[in-house]
């Protein structure tokens, strides 16, 4: 039995594997604490405390950069247990380094009060190489990407 009137929370037993669980659709930042398990027997009754913590991620910044202009990424997450480690840049599955001869810089933020972390990514000259997926990754692999597009301007004639 559920003891909660949210209709997000649900219970389901797969007998066949002798467990219960728990689902949560929609989870935020509120959902994070401590949930009880109890199981009721007639020797005993057992008792299972689980701690749910709740990462919340997100990257905001344009889809679409014309050839030659600037763009902007920012990723932030926010946790109930602060501080995460770090915010790391992918593109296309690599590793985003930030080196003078890539034009990338990449800067980071925290914030204790609000319990978030941010890190921003700029290139100052789009070119087509840097059309691709961008991934941003918490230390504790929570995940988010972005796809950017690099448009050129120049009509090709066949």
């Amino acid at each position: 039995m559920s003891y909660i009137a949210d209709s997000r929370f649900q219970i389901s037993h797969l007998s066949y594997r002798g467990e219960w669980n728990l689902s949560i659709k929609n989870v935020s930042l509120k959902d994070a604490g401590v949930y009880e398990c109890q199981v009721s027997a007639k020797s005993r009754d057992f008792r299972r405390l689980i701690l749910l913590n709740v990462v919340e991620i997100l990257i905001s910044g344009p889809t679409y950069v014309e050839i030659g202009q600037p763009f902007t990424l920012m990723c932030n997450a926010t946790t109930e247990d602060f501080p995460m480690e770090d915010l790391d840049w992918f593109k296309d599955g690599s590793k985003i380094v930030q080196r003078e001869d890539n034009q990338i810089e990449i800067s980071k933020y925290f914030s204790r009060e609000d319990k978030k972390i941010f890190s921003v990514l700029q290139k100052d000259h789009s070119i087509l190489d840097d059309a691709g997926t961008y991934v941003c990754r918490t230390s504790e692999t929570q995940v988010t990407g972005t796809k950017v597009h690099v448009l050129s301007g120049k009509h090709l004639k066949h």
